[in-house]
């Protein structure tokens, strides 16, 4: 090629486009590969993510089946958090051992109202154990594109999980009492059935805005249900009681004396105003089939057809008479414990003994005792008085027994069933120290749902001068899930 050739070539070189778009395609495939490696890297990121996640959650669900407040709750929870009873988790994604391992579970008797609070002190109390915290074991990750300037190569990661236990409580008297643990300073004490078990516990209203005490009881507010008189009333007094269900977290509000002593009472075939005084042929409120109460005389103008014997004149409720007179009683209904039988008694909390001795010589003076019926007993009254509705028919009436009183309802005449279980009521159980319960209040948490026997009616006097509105209850069992026909429902939520 000659010299003067060479300008032409380079002209033309200068003006050649051929192969431009190469230099784009370059620039534009790194780019493309570079958005695809991280896009692939971040979708192994949240996948990983997702898999411990599920395998925290999975973990502490299974850990929150056990925590049932029974001794070795937290050994079980451990357990079953840790794949070996209840769950095996693994993940796919790190490249890594592919199984999940938990580093560390912690327990807690209580969560803060905010999910972003962090978590208070832990418990190493079975008891006390209502929510547990598991935290995955760290897995490494390891970008397979982008190691990119601030992005490490390998990133530890790890899931942390809060599982507890919740409850419903559903077909039961709207009420609450203050847990009895709580007394001479126990504030937050947990309640134990087994401490509770038999014994008698006088419960009493409160005041709208005074400070709820142990042994105190009042009104849940009702999910759906109005808040009147009559509606609070019937949910006290009918069958199924309030026909919804309640959660663990309780709104509790004043009540009003009269509409609760009178729904209580229909369950001892009394039936008075305000709100009963028509009820007594009403299906929804049939009385217990046992409702011997200590009452004599009958009422003027019911032609001697009332709850005991004698003509007496009486003022007290339809179809029902007056207690029996102290010292030599013609009828008797079932005593109070011994260190709380004076007639104007303020002891709130029983000994769990009682003479069951009297009460059978009164109501079955022709049977024999039954075993440990003494005139200490510490049998309870409730396995007496399911023995008084037991096949054998003891309920006591003079037409079978020769007592004073007829123990069975004659004031009803509805078409629902009188039952043993009528005199049965189920209520939650709360701390009101610990949560300064005064009123209405919102979230306060049940220590438990409990099952009470009532003794005698409610709010009744005994003596002239004790006119104080109290129910004395004597504590059958706390509610298992599936049990007593299924009011108490539980399951486990995840928390956090």
């Amino acid at each position: 090629m000659g010299a003067r050739n060479i300008p032409n070539l380079v002209k033309r070189f200068r003006k050649d486009r051929e192969g431009a778009v190469l230099v784009y395609v370059s620039v534009g495939m790194t780019v493309l590969i570079a958005m695809v490696g991280f896009a692939i890297d971040f979708a192994r990121v949240q996948s990983l993510h997702s898999e411990l996640q599920d395998a925290a959650d999975a973990a502490a669900l299974a850990a929150a089946t056990q925590l049932d407040g029974n001794p070795g709750a937290q050994a079980r929870a451990t357990a079953a958090a840790s794949g070996t009873a209840l769950v095996s988790n693994t993940h796919g994604t790190s490249g890594s051992d592919p199984a999940v391992s938990i580093e560390s579970i912690n327990f807690y008797p209580t969560l803060p109202a905010s999910d972003d609070d962090p978590l208070g002190a832990t418990t190493d109390d079975d008891r006390l154990s209502e929510f547990v915290e598991v935290v995955t074991a760290p897995v490494a990750h390891t970008n397979l594109f982008l190691p990119l300037p601030g992005i490490t190569k390998t990133r530890q990661m790890t899931a942390t999980a809060v599982a507890g236990q919740e409850a419903q409580i559903c077909r039961v008297t709207p009420l609450a009492i203050c847990n009895p643990a709580e007394r001479d300073g126990n504030t937050g004490a947990p309640f134990n059935v087994q401490d509770w078990t038999g014994t008698q516990i006088m419960v009493r209203m409160t005041g709208a805005n005074s400070q709820w005490a142990p042994g105190n009881f009042g009104l849940l507010d009702t999910p759906d249900e109005g808040q009147s008189a009559p509606a609070l009333a019937h949910m006290l007094a009918a069958v199924d009681g309030a026909d919804k269900c309640f959660s663990t977290r309780l709104n509790t509000r004043p009540g009003q004396v009269a509409s609760i002593r009178n729904a209580l009472n229909t369950r001892f075939d009394m039936y008075g105003g305000p709100h009963f005084q028509n009820a007594a042929n009403d299906p929804d409120y049939p009385p217990a089939s046992n409702v011997t109460k200590g009452y004599i005389g009958n009422p003027p103008g019911n032609g001697g057809g009332g709850n005991g014997g004698g003509g007496q004149s009486t003022t007290t409720q339809l179809c029902n008479g007056n207690f029996s007179a102290p010292g030599a009683p013609t009828a008797l209904g079932m005593p109070r414990d011994s260190n709380m039988v004076a007639p104007d008694n303020d002891v709130r909390f029983g000994n769990s003994e009682w003479d069951c001795e009297s009460y059978w010589d009164v109501n079955h003076p022709s049977d024999p005792y039954p075993s440990g019926c003494t005139s200490a007993a510490t049998v309870s009254r409730y396995s007496i008085y399911e023995l008084e509705n037991s096949a054998s028919g003891n309920i006591p009436g003079p037409s079978t027994t020769g007592s004073a009183e007829n123990g069975a309802p004659v004031c009803y005449s509805g078409s629902g069933t009188p039952t043993p279980e009528r005199r049965l009521i189920n209520f939650a159980v709360m701390n009101c120290v610990e949560h300064n319960v005064r009123g209405n209040e919102t979230g306060v948490p049940a220590e438990a749902f409990v099952r009470a026997f009532m003794t005698e009616p409610a709010g009744e006097p005994t003596s002239s001068g004790n006119n104080n509105f109290a129910v004395y209850l004597e504590v059958v069992d706390v509610l298992e899930p599936g049990a007593n026909n299924g009011p108490l429902r539980e399951y486990v939520e995840i928390f956090r």
